[in-house]
C-alpha cells in the first residue's frame, strides 16, 4: 500500500473483465472496492454503502451511465460523493452529457490499470476536492 487515504470505493460497469481489473488494481493500493454489473440495482445500493466515491460507466445496457449519475445525484446520502465517469469511447463526444449529469470527472477505460489508478488518486486529491468545492467539476483526466 502507498501513503494514499484508504477510501471505499462503488464501480459499477457491466463489464465483469474490467471490474475484476480495477478491483483488484484499487484494493492493491489499500481502498475498499465494492462492485455491481446491474446499474438499477447499484442506484438503491449506493445510497445504503455510502461510499467515497463511485466510478460509473458511460455505456452500459438499459441505462446508461450519465442517467445513473444523475438519479445518484438526487441521493441526499450521496451527496459529498465524487462520482467519476468511465468509459472506453472518446469523452469529447459525450462532454456535456456527462457534466450535465453531476459527475466530478472522467477517466478513459482503456488506461493502463496503474495509470488509471494514479488519475483516480488525482482527482480525489484533498487538494481538487478543497480547492473546486463540492459543485465544481474536476475536469478530464485523459
Amino acid at each position: 500500500m502507498n501513503d494514499e487515504t484508504s477510501l471505499k470505493i462503488f464501480v459499477i460497469d457491466d463489464d465483469t473483465e474490467f471490474l475484476n481489473m480495477i478491483k483488484a488494481t484499487l484494493e492493491g493500493r489499500g481502498h475498499s472496492v465494492l462492485t455491481s454489473v446491474s446499474p438499477l440495482f447499484a442506484i438503491h445500493e449506493a445510497a445504503s454503502l455510502r461510499p467515497d466515491c463511485i466510478l460509473v460507466d458511460l455505456m452500459m445496457p438499459g441505462i446508461d451511465g450519465a442517467q445513473c449519475c444523475s438519479e445518484l445525484r438526487e441521493r441526499r446520502e450521496l451527496t459529498d460523493t465524487r462520482i467519476i465517469m468511465i468509459s472506453g469511447r472518446d469523452p469529447g463526444l459525450w462532454s456535456q452529457k456527462i457534466w450535465a449529469s453531476g459527475a466530478d470527472g472522467f477517466i478513459k477505460k482503456n488506461t493502463p490499470a496503474e495509470k488509471f489508478a494514479d488519475e483516480l488518486a488525482d482527482l480525489l486529491s484533498p487538494e481538487n476536492i478543497d480547492a473546486m468545492g463540492r459543485k465544481e467539476r474536476v475536469g478530464y483526466a485523459i
